[in-house]
């Protein structure tokens, strides 16, 4: 299954559009769920340049057990997927929120995702963290 997804971002066209076509009738075994959940696996979509397809993947991966709220075990920062969208695009803070992101969880320093993108928003600002931080702010007060 992973493969499968890796194959779905190799940038070769037919080869894209093959894995494409059989990636959702594939589904993670236990041991490939216990490896995402413990990598934070919902990051796996943010090197997709297809929304659309970003969004399907997501919605596969939960289906069949993805923790989307899962901290990096590995990494000492225990960022989850939420954590490091907000690094990215607002495009990604927003699918992982509407997928049910929790904006709540602290990372290994005690910071939340807001307060990450705030805290990175104050030392480099730059229009797209504008937008996260004010998706995140919302979140949060519709909580």
């Amino acid at each position: 299954m992973l493969d499968a997804m890796w194959c779905m971002q190799s940038g070769r066209t037919p080869i894209s559009w093959l894995c494409r076509q059989n990636v959702y009738d594939l589904h993670p075994t236990d041991a490939e769920l216990a490896e995402l959940n413990q990598t934070a696996g919902a990051m796996i979509i943010f090197d997709m340049k297809d929304k659309v397809e970003q969004e399907r993947l997501l919605s596969h991966l939960i289906a069949a057990g993805l923790d989307i709220n899962a901290p990096h075990a590995l990494s000492p920062v225990k960022w989850t997927a939420l954590h490091s969208a907000v690094i990215g695009s607002p495009w990604d803070v927003a699918l992982l929120l509407n997928h049910g992101a929790r904006t709540d969880i602290k990372d290994g320093k005690g910071l939340t995702p807001l307060d990450l993108a705030l805290q990175l928003q104050g030392r480099a600002p730059i229009p797209e963290r504008a937008e996260a931080i004010k998706l995140l702010q919302a979140a949060q007060a519709a909580r």
